[in-house]
């Protein structure tokens, strides 16, 4: 069994800040900035420093590319927050949040950037509870098109990008880096009976050489869709298999994204962490069965919206998990050919549990096709000891448990799924 200790680096007060802005008013505002020209110091967003300025630890890198592939040379990339998991929950359809301007560059010939955060005040504000801040790259280059990116991570002292159930582990996004591919946001007559609030319309796109830094999102709808957060194979008579997601479990789930909101245009750009507030058993799982175990959570939809004097508006989108709501499904898949075994005699006080390490990353374990179309984004949970899986084999002799990437109770990288047969 392993156990992790949650880190909480920054404090519960600015979130109270910012629950008060909420309960007192819908959040709103913009950042305008004019684009420098090449080879002259980044002023993309007012008062934050030229991440090549700064000497702290690179906090995420990455490449923008244009909309056919190529590298895109002098795009400008921001780093912004959202506010807390804790109050994003609280928003309702049609309220309005403001994202927080923390980083900022330009990118090189090649395409390639690099940010860093200027100091752990700046993002504290944004933390949640569960140690995470939710992330989001957004990049305006060649002809306005525009890419964006979101991840989850906890920030270490040295401002580095760090995973805070485990703070001396670097973020997984971090380490990998990511890929920005631009495109064009939608465009359309904005009609004059349009009942869209006065501020959508007064909110500038962008024109010329002057950029907007668009860190406003209306949450426009929501919906509740399934999550893939366990699975187990059972092949063998006498073992009863048991998971628990229980309080300040958490599951990274797809972000996805679009530049103009159609059908088919949506795509995944990102994930987002949520944490559990409350503790749910699933049905436990017999002999010669195999499960999926899927919980719901809450989704929004949200729009980013500009006007230009003309009378056209700009839209882009991307849907994102809100909050973990609970609920309950059970699927049955094929049982896996898994080939890191392991043997147990079986019999009275014969139990395994598997805590420690992520699970299996799904690609489509979040379907939301239903909603938005073909679109599924991927999810993992990690077994962690708020999310475990145990495997009785008190009634049960002569047992062998199977891991995909590892041995059952392996730490490297982990056994991903794990079967029980013979």
């Amino acid at each position: 069994m392993v156990s992790r200790a949650r880190a909480h680096p920054g404090s519960f007060a600015g979130r109270l800040v910012l629950a008060a802005a909420l309960s007192a008013g819908v959040l709103s505002g913009s950042a305008s900035v004019a684009r420098a020209a090449s080879g002259t110091p980044v002023s993309w967003v007012p008062g934050i420093p030229d991440s090549a300025s700064l000497s702290s630890p690179a906090f995420i890198a990455g490449t923008v590319r244009n909309a056919s592939g190529s590298p895109a040379a002098g795009a400008d990339v921001a780093l912004v927050a959202w506010p807390s998991e804790e109050v994003q929950a609280q928003l309702k359809v049609g309220d309005t949040v403001t994202l927080t301007p923390l980083a900022q560059t330009r990118s090189r010939a090649d395409g390639t950037f690099t940010l860093r955060l200027r100091s752990l005040a700046d993002v504290m504000p944004m933390e949640s509870t569960s140690g995470n801040v939710d992330f989001e790259i957004v990049t305006v280059g060649e002809g306005d098109g525009v890419a964006r990116y979101s991840f989850s991570s906890g920030v270490g002292a040295n401002l580095s990008a760090v995973d805070p159930a485990q703070p001396s582990r670097a973020n997984d996004v971090a380490k990998r880096g990511v890929d920005l591919r631009l495109g064009t946001p939608s465009s359309g007559n904005l009609p004059k009976a349009e009942p869209t609030a006065a501020t959508d319309k007064d909110y500038p796109c962008p024109s010329g050489s002057t950029y907007y830094l668009p860190v406003r999102e209306t949450l426009v709808a929501t919906s509740n869709v399934y999550d893939l957060v366990g699975d187990a194979y059972n092949q063998k008579a006498g073992v009863v298999v048991k998971f628990t997601y229980s309080n300040n479990a958490s599951s990274t789930l797809g972000v996805g994204y679009s530049a103009t909101g159609g059908y088919g245009s949506w795509s995944q750009s990102g994930t987002a962490t949520r944490s559990s507030t409350s503790s749910q058993s699933f049905l436990w799982l017999y002999a010669y069965q195999n499960n999926y175990w899927d919980t719901e959570f809450e989704y929004g939809e949200y729009r980013e919206t500009c006007a230009n004097s003309a009378g056209y508006y700009q839209d882009s989108y991307q849907v994102r998990p809100i909050e973990w709501i609970g609920g309950e499904r059970e699927r049955h898949p094929g049982t896996p050919n898994l080939t890191k075994c392991v043997w147990y005699p079986g019999g009275p006080g014969d139990v395994v549990s598997r805590t420690g390490t992520a699970a299996v990353n799904w690609s489509n374990g979040v379907d939301i096709s239903g909603w938005l179309g073909s679109l599924s984004l991927s999810t993992q949970t990690g077994y962690s000891n708020s999310a475990s899986i145990t495997f009785d084999m008190n009634n049960a002799s002569n047992i062998t448990l199977c891991g995909r990437y590892d041995y059952p109770m392996g730490n490297n990288p982990g056994p991903g799924d794990i079967l029980a047969r013979t």
